[in-house]
């Protein structure tokens, strides 16, 4: 990768309004909750969100009348647009665990495969402009934190994940979503019973067994994407992305647990798109591989690749 093209690609990037690099990024943006859920958003989709949701609670109230109860067909509850925050930066080959197969038996975080989340670690790109950036997207993260903090309580995750610090991140991807009653997987989804798991696990074998006679979730792969921007298959994540510069595409949510006095936070894994390949590495994984929302084959966003860069 030429430092040409990578300077390129970062005033392309720095350009964005959710570039993360940028100093003072978070003065422009707001926490909104959803449920028990703070989620960062724009001042603009916060606004959006607020008004759809007085008509939507208008529409409600007006259709339990009863005069004109019947008739009225199911109204969709407004969602909150989330911001999605953009980082470079590279995946610690000693904290990614990506790999589909990670869950063997219930632990006291993760009691069954349907609750596994992928993660991995984000640390600073040696590659310049880059690696300058990378404490400014530090300095930004903490600043969100701290807007959104409750007096009083400490803070957990994102910083604070075992072996972390803050010179790190730490991201995740929740695999399994629970279905709702009467609800299908899109005909382009990613199939439950495909889903790779460890062939040496008894646990994980009746677990993910039971899952797809139940068809009780769905699947979301990991949103990942190598350098000339194709999808990655599950089976190939780990490998092919720990230790690589990437393009982090994340989003970041906050809720409070009264009973342990602290601040959780989290900041979600929305996509990856490699930048520079990983070291090639010699491990191989245990089997093959055979949002609900389907992924697109090819990553069209921002890169420094003149294959792929528009």
């Amino acid at each position: 990768m030429s430092n040409l093209n990578l300077i390129d690609f970062h005033h392309e990037l720095s350009q964005q309004d959710f570039y993360l690099g940028r100093p003072a990024i978070a003065q422009t943006l707001v926490w909104k909750k959803v449920g028990y859920t703070t989620f960062i958003t724009s001042s603009k989709a916060a606004a959006e969100y607020d008004a759809a949701l007085a008509e939507y609670n208008a529409a409600v109230e007006y259709a339990a009348s009863a005069a004109v109860s019947r008739g009225i067909g199911p109204m969709e509850k407004p969602q909150i647009e989330v911001a999605e925050l953009i980082l470079v930066a590279k995946t610690s080959p000693l904290d990614c665990w990506l790999m589909p197969w990670l869950w063997t038996a219930p632990t006291e975080y993760t009691k069954t495969l349907a609750k596994m989340k992928l993660s991995c670690r984000l640390i600073a790109p040696p590659q310049a402009p880059f690696n300058q950036d990378f404490a400014v997207v530090l300095e930004n993260v903490k600043s969100l934190m701290d807007a959104s903090a409750t007096k009083g309580y400490r803070k957990q995750g994102i910083f604070n994940s075992k072996g972390g610090g803050h010179g790190s991140i730490q991201v995740q991807h929740t695999v399994f979503e629970l279905k709702q009653e009467g609800e299908k997987d899109d005909d382009n989804a990613f199939k439950l019973g495909d889903w790779p798991v460890n062939p040496n696990s008894p646990a994980a074998l009746a677990a993910h067994k039971e899952m797809v006679a139940k068809n009780s979730h769905h699947v979301h792969r990991l949103p990942a994407y190598d350098v000339d921007g194709k999808l990655i298959a599950p089976a190939d994540c780990a490998q092919l992305l720990a230790g690589a510069v990437v393009r982090a595409t994340i989003s970041i949510k906050h809720w409070s647990i009264r009973s342990k006095t602290c601040d959780t936070y989290a900041a979600d894994i929305e996509r990856f798109r490699v930048i520079i390949p990983a070291p090639v590495h010699g491990q191989a994984g245990p089997s093959s591989p055979r949002k609900r929302k389907a992924l697109p084959a090819m990553d069209d966003g921002l890169s420094p690749s003149k294959k792929a860069h528009i």
